[in-house]
């Protein structure tokens, strides 16, 4: 009975199909059809198929078929197909069409379809930014206050502006100090406070005198860090076009008050300490601190003697670790109280594109700003004599050539040397894996890696006459793996307590760009001094602000939280993982504790950790006095008459969110215990269970292995034990303890480390008389005995402090000599004294970090995808586009045999390297109307979608790239050294499955090797869908074909090109916005999706209105007295008609409120307005409410990077199961489809603004055509690694090492749920896993033929597709189990099967014999 009711589903279906068939031939006389004919069956007196077809639509027959219509008398083929499919396509008669079935040979035969293209409006792909999750839950960071001890401010930085800010907070003690250059009017709601501290330095040089006594800062440093942690948003920052975008702080609501006490004359500890202190009397919330002191114990560091003061009053200290690495126990601040903090470097590089005569193309590190110069096919050197680049005399007879250097890190000497001998530029060799793109600044070079001068060499060994071409300022993003532990970041253990593991965690400190000052140069280019508002440079200073920041952030989300708990929430939730999800590495090697602490720092999973690790003041004292100090010494840390800390309980195994044991000595311990309290911070009660890494050669445990809490703020203890059971040859081995909440909401981890290292500690009342210290310590100064001690030396007879220190520490600073402080120390109350000590400032010079692009590991190993033929069947190409450019590419393949076609607005000329081929077809439009005048008959796109999906694909490295200034930066395709060949197919009048059949069957017959279809036919049975039918010839052929899924989500069944033998390529969402920053008046900060181009516009203090007759914004009668006011408007799609009558009525702008969780970004274009959430709207009708005169300033051209979730499924894709063979799991993946930068034409605006039309070269739309060439150039590169893999096998290795999870670690989401397979297939394309899958799901054309056997169609719908005779295909073996990559099972009907089973084989790809385990 199933069977019969499968049968008759068929027959209904397929009478279905005919009942549409005849309606359609009902309705017209004639149509255009395609032809499916079997060749086998052609007569032997044709010379070929074309003769063959020709002679059958000329016969007699048909003439008189067509006898009513005098235009089809004479009828011939409109195409001939010999590859994609067998046949032709023509316009015929419903007889004639009668009569060709009868004909021998005839297969099958349907309507010519217009195709749907897949495209809606968006934008790109670009990556994270550790804090968007916690912004808006912390309000920025507002009113928290960071102080900042550093070289002061640069005020007039824009960085510094506090437009929209509200007053400043009333427990605000601190103020503006004027000085040199520096008025106190120069403070404001954003920078509050501005203090400088030289009595110190001064008391070392009385007649020193410091060229700029203010807060100013002449040196760039306290600016860089200052702005880093909360410096405001900046649009148009760059350090010479480099890094451009938006500058903004890591919490830029946040307030800052400046303590310069590091000065270009010198920097000296006493002055830290007052500094410090002034700040804890102000009222500071978080001290950042990037100093720090060598090799000194706790109890002589003056910033560890400050920041246990600090910590007294609850204020966070963030500190820096310092530049001594790779040694390990180099570390400085490693107090156990504040957070130490290392740098990570970044996935950014900046340098210079290098090609050489052999069109070979490889990225130099460089920062070298001669933006607007160029290095074109100039003449390279290399020998034995010159390579050393450090004699005038060898180099000055070279003339305009460039020379190839071995580096010795960047001497003077060599650039100089270089620079005088008037070389045309320079490319420097150097085995390291460091980065060293901040080297080469001032002359037109660039450092190539070890690796990447082989090709060079190899170059000039081959070459008489060897030239290289070179483009600097080239940015690369996305660069793998990142981030890892910068090699100079100092190591630990911390040399004054080693019991307590540091660095407690890494940040950004590589690359870095922010705010710089403005008073000299920063670079000097020939004889011309060049100077910057932002600078890119790197060191723990630059990572310490950023941890400062997310401090910050974490006091307004957590105020109640201790300086313990915000460190804790900070190291438990640091991530491990790179951007390949391996292990962060260190020199190559996974990093160990002692280099990153728990990991790099994520702001949003810091702001709910579920369990901290808390501790306190007695804690820390307990901890002190077990480091065998005096009790004079320990008092110069506490503060404390002797008997408050009176030692009777002490404490190594403080209560720290980490752990480290040490097994040295002669005789080392066998077992190491520790006990821990952790405080649930969650909501509700929770239950965690322990999950430990192990380590080789011990044995680690946990008592209890689960936690339960009954509330929020329970406490639950347990017992942490590391056992030695082997000996190990490591000196440091590593593991962790890991808390798992019982629903997976929480992972609380902590690093465990077990080290041979030997690694020891480095080793007052008042008398009632006087009114306070200053009057005790001058008291003491004054004494007849002390300037007795200094009769020999003048300056100091009449003594008194420098300063008085009373926050803290409680003491002074002074200078004394060795007589006088012999005395003091005899003194009632004295505790401890030390020299004065320069500080060690932590930078040196590199730039920021900006995110991930998905293919730097595998175009290294694809030469960029070099030679792949890249078919695209769309609306042409724009060849004028730079994506085009084949600058450095070598000569065409001999194997190419396609063709550059003239027409309208195209000569063959403009073909190149690059663009290799372009053809046109149109045949089949023309034929559905013979009096059709096609407006751009060549391949010229004048569309902008075929430009757009080519670059994308395989487009070359653009410079300067942007939509009216958004998403600026280089462009380049995914495969940018592959070939393109254009096959222009959709058009303006209308587009025709006869003219994508040619397009395909052209391009197989050229020669390509990947086909990309950004297009598809909705509801079709495979054999009568034009792309299935094609692309079965082509992966005959060894093509590797890409299709889009479609654009009719998020229903399920809606998806096109479904094809088995095909990939299916769903769209993914990206972390990038763009919109304008919403300042209400009072204070509060928002941002709106927009993509207003009028950058040079903005609208300040505007009147902000809302009101119930105005509110659905499409009435002219209710708006035109509105005037020039911002309007509060209820989003309703954005029609024409709420624009148009905004625009009519001359309001300033508009704000429209949405409820929708689909990004909104792309929509307003035209007008200068953004789409708030409905949530965010909750503000502006809170401020509305209290205010009687609402205000809002708004600034358009805004990008927000890092935004999260990401990726996830875009709302707009279309979903499986397949419409045409739903047993095959479609879509295959998804890949970045939403907001994508790429090329486009420049014949018609894009956008008009008023009554001003803009153009633009590059443009911003999403569709999963935008993601189908992202995946075509993928295969490319995936062909060019591994060019025997089949097509089948090159879609198993992107299926199977695709990524479910977004940047937050969790499942990929689709409408805030986990996403379906249905959704986003495997998940999203990872091309450089893709290039190593270890095993693949390989099929091929019988595979195929089996399944469509299955499929109940007739031998002729069989025919359809394979192309085959009869009795080739003659079904003889069927199987609707594919050997497909995943798995879809139907459990439907009146009795649903209970069991489904699947056959599978795999085939090992690796280079060598392999076991696999399965994981469910």
């Amino acid at each position: 009975m199933a069977a019969t009711a499968a049968l008759l589903k068929a027959c209904i279906l397929f009478t279905v199909c005919q009942i549409t068939w005849a309606s359609l031939l009902q309705e017209q006389d004639s149509d255009s059809y395609i032809i499916h004919m079997d060749v086998s069956k052609m007569p032997t007196v044709f010379s070929g198929h074309e003769d063959w077809y020709h002679s059958l639509l000329a016969s007699d027959s048909f003439k008189e078929a067509a006898a009513t219509d005098a235009s089809m008398a004479t009828l011939k083929p409109v195409y001939v197909y010999a590859n994609a499919i067998n046949g032709f396509s023509a316009i015929l008669s419903s007889p004639q069409l009668e009569l060709l079935k009868n004909q021998p040979g005839f297969v099958s035969a349907y309507p010519d379809m217009e195709v749907t293209r897949d495209t809606t409006h968006t934008f790109e792909f670009l990556n994270l930014s550790p804090v968007s999750g916690i912004w808006p839950a912390s309000k920025f960071g507002e009113d928290v206050i960071i102080g900042m001890i550093d070289t002061g401010v640069w005020p007039e930085s824009k960085s510094y502006a506090d437009e929209g800010m509200p007053e400043v907070p009333k427990r605000w003690k601190g103020q503006c100090d004027s000085g040199i250059g520096f008025s106190s009017s120069m403070c404001n709601k954003k920078l509050i406070g501005a203090r400088y501290f030289n009595k110190g330095l001064k008391a070392k040089d009385p007649n020193l005198t410091i060229s700029m006594n203010s807060p100013r800062d002449v040196e760039g440093h306290g600016t860089h860090t200052s702005s880093t942690a909360a410096g405001s948003h900046v649009e148009g920052a760059s350090y010479f076009g480099y890094a451009a975008g938006t500058a903004r702080g890591m919490a830029p609501r946040a307030r800052l008050a400046i303590y310069k006490a590091l000065w270009e004359e010198g920097s000296y500890a006493s002055d830290v300490i007052a500094a410090i202190d002034q700040a804890i009397s102000d009222g500071v919330d978080v001290v950042s601190i990037s100093m720090g002191y060598d090799q000194v114990p706790l109890h002589q560091d003056p910033v560890a003697i400050a920041a246990f003061s600090a910590m007294e009053k609850g204020i966070f200290v963030s500190s820096s670790a310092g530049n001594e690495g790779p040694t390990l126990s180099t570390l400085h601040n490693g107090t156990p109280w504040v957070l130490t903090v290392g740098a990570s470097t970044i996935d950014r590089k900046f340098g210079a594109v290098i090609t050489l005569g052999n069109g070979i193309t490889l990225f130099g590190a460089s920062m070298y700003p001669g933006l607007d110069s160029s290095l074109t096919r100039v003449p390279l050197l290399y020998s034995e004599a010159t390579k050393a680049c450090n004699s005038s005399e060898l180099l000055k007879n070279v003339g305009h050539k460039v020379v190839l250097c071995e580096f010795s890190k960047y001497t003077t000497e060599q650039m100089s040397t270089l620079a005088s001998s008037d070389v045309a530029g320079s490319l420097f060799i150097v085995n390291s894996s460091s980065d060293q793109s901040d080297v080469i600044r001032d002359f037109p070079g660039a450092i190539l890696s070890l690796e990447d001068s082989k090709a060079i060499f190899s170059y000039i060994g081959k070459s008489n006459n060897p030239v290289v071409s070179i483009r600097f300022g080239g940015t690369a993003t996305g660069t793998k793996p990142a981030p890892s532990i910068a090699d100079y970041t100092s190591r630990g253990p911390s040399p004054s307590t080693p019991m307590v593991l540091k660095p407690d965690l890494v940040a950004p400190g590589s690359l870095v760009l922010a705010s710089w000052t403005m008073n000299s140069s920063t670079v000097t280019v020939g004889q011309k001094s060049l100077f910057t508002d932002f600078n890119i440079i790197s060191g723990t200073s630059m990572a310490c602000p950023h941890a400062s920041g997310v401090a910050a952030l974490l006091k307004s989300v957590h105020p109640d939280w201790s300086p313990a708990a915000i460190r804790s929430a900070m190291v438990t939730t640091a991530s491990i993982l790179d951007n390949t999800n391996d292990p962060i590495q260190d020199g190559g090697q996974p990093a160990s504790p002692l280099a990153m602490g728990a990991g790099q720092i994520d702001p949003n999973k810091a702001m709910d950790p579920g369990l901290v690790y808390d501790a306190g003041r007695d804690d820390y004292v307990k901890l002190i006095c077990s480091l065998n100090y005096t009790k004079r010494q320990i008092q110069t840390i506490t503060r404390s008459p002797s008997e408050v800390d009176d030692c009777a309980d002490i404490d190594l195994d403080l209560n720290y969110p980490s752990f480290i044991a040490f097994f040295t000595g002669k005789q080392p311990p066998k077992v190491k215990t520790f006990k821990r309290v952790v405080t649930n911070v969650g909501d509700g009660g929770a239950t965690y269970r322990a999950e430990l890494k192990q380590m080789k050669g011990f044995l680690v445990t946990v008592s209890p292995e689960t936690l339960v809490f009954q509330k929020k703020n329970d406490k639950a203890s347990f017992v942490l034990t590391i056992e030695r059971t082997s000996p190990t040859e490591a000196d440091v081995v590593s593991g962790s303890l890991s808390w798992i909440e019982s629903q997976g909401n929480h992972v609380v981890r902590s690093p465990v480390v077990a080290t041979k290292i030997d690694a020891k500690p480095l080793s007052c009342p008042q008398p009632t008389v006087f009114s306070g210290h200053e009057d005790w310590y001058h008291s003491l100064l004054a004494t007849d005995s002390f300037k007795a001690a200094a009769a020999s030396d003048a300056t100091i007879a009449t003594l008194k402090p420098v300063y008085v220190y009373t926050n803290a520490i409680n003491g002074f600073s002074a200078i004394l000599s060795s007589s006088q402080l012999e005395l003091l120390k005899n003194l009632p109350g004295f505790v401890s004294a030390y020299p004065d000590m320069e500080v060690t400032r932590d930078t040196t010079h590199t730039f920021e970090f900006l995110n991930l692009s998905p293919v730097s590991g595998i175009w290294p190993a694809s030469k960029f995808g070099e030679d792949v033929i890249i078919g695209m069947v769309d609306t042409g190409v724009w060849p004028e586009s730079k994506s085009y450019a084949d600058e450095g590419m070598p000569e065409v393949p001999k194997r190419w045999k396609g063709q550059c076609e003239s027409g309208i607005g195209f000569s063959a000329s403009m073909c190149n390297r690059k663009l290799i081929g372009a053809r046109y077809f149109n045949k089949g439009l023309k034929a559905k109307d013979p009096y059709l005048t096609i407006s751009m008959n060549s391949p010229r796109d004048v569309e902008g979608h075929g430009t757009h999906t080519s670059s994308t694909a395989a487009g070359s490295y653009v410079e300067g790239a942007s939509y009216f200034g958004y998403a600026a930066g280089t462009a380049r395709g995914m495969a940018p050294r592959a070939r393109l060949a254009i096959y222009k197919a959709l058009w303006e009048e209308g587009r025709y499955a006869s003219d994508i059949i040619a397009a395909i069957d052209q391009a197989i017959s050229d020669g390509v090797d990947v086909v990309s279809i950004s297009m598809g036919y909705d509801q079709i049975p495979l054999h009568q869908d034009p792309v299935a039918i094609a692309a079965f010839s082509a992966m005959e052929k060894g093509i590797f074909v890409s299709s889009s899924a479609g654009n009719e989500g998020p229903t399920l069944s809606t998806l096109h090109n479904g094809t088995p033998w095909v990939l299916t390529v769903g769209a993914s969402t990206i972390d990038r916005k763009f919109g304008a920053v919403i300042t209400l008046g009072n204070g509060v900060t928002l941002f709106g999706a927009s993509m207003y181009p009028g950058l040079d516009s903005s609208l300040t203090r505007v009147p902000l209105l809302y009101s119930e007759a105005t509110k659905a914004c499409n009435s002219s009668e209710l708006l035109k007295n509105v005037g020039h006011k911002v309007v509060l408007c209820e989003f309703s799609k954005y029609t024409t008609e709420q624009m148009s009558t905004l625009a009519s009525s001359d309001v300033a702008g508009s704000l429209f409120i949405v409820n929708s969780s689909s990004d909104q970004s792309d929509v307003i274009r035209d007008f200068p307005g953004a789409i708030l959430s409905l949530e965010d709207s909750k503000a502006i009708f809170s401020y509305i409410a209290k205010s009687s005169n609402p205000v809002v300033t708004i600034r358009f051209g805004g990008t927000v990077t890092g935004t999260k979730p990401a990726p996830s499924i875009a709302h707009y894709t279309s979903r499986g199961p397949s419409p045409s063979t739903p047993m095959v799991l479609k879509p295959d993946v998804v890949a970045p489809g939403s907001l994508v930068l790429a090329s486009w034409t420049m014949n018609s605006s894009v956008v008009t603004v008023g009554q001003k039309s803009l153009f633009t070269d590059f443009n911003i739309i999403s569709g999963t055509s935008m993601a189908c060439p992202h995946a075509s150039g993928v295969a490319a590169l995936l062909k060019s690694v591994h060019p025997d893999w089949s097509p089948a096998a090159i879609r198993s290795a992107m299926v199977t090492t695709a990524s479910i999870l977004d940047n937050t670690n969790d499942p990929l989401q689709d409408g805030r749920q986990p996403a379906s397979p249905l959704a986003m297939g495997a998940g999203q394309i990872d091309p450089n896993k893709a290039m190593d899958p270890g095993l693949v799901y390989d099929a091929g054309r019988d595979d195929y033929v089996k399944l469509i056997c299955s499929l109940n169609y007739t031998k002729r719908q069989i025919q359809t597709i394979t192309r085959s005779p009869s009795d080739v295909d003659d079904c003889a073996d069927i199987d609707m189990d594919l050997n497909y990559p995943s798995f879809i099972a139907f459990f439907a009907g009146k009795q649903p099967p209970k069991v489904k089973t699947f056959k599978r084989v795999v085939t090992n790809v690796g280079d060598v014999g392999a076991t696999y385990t399965k994981q469910r």
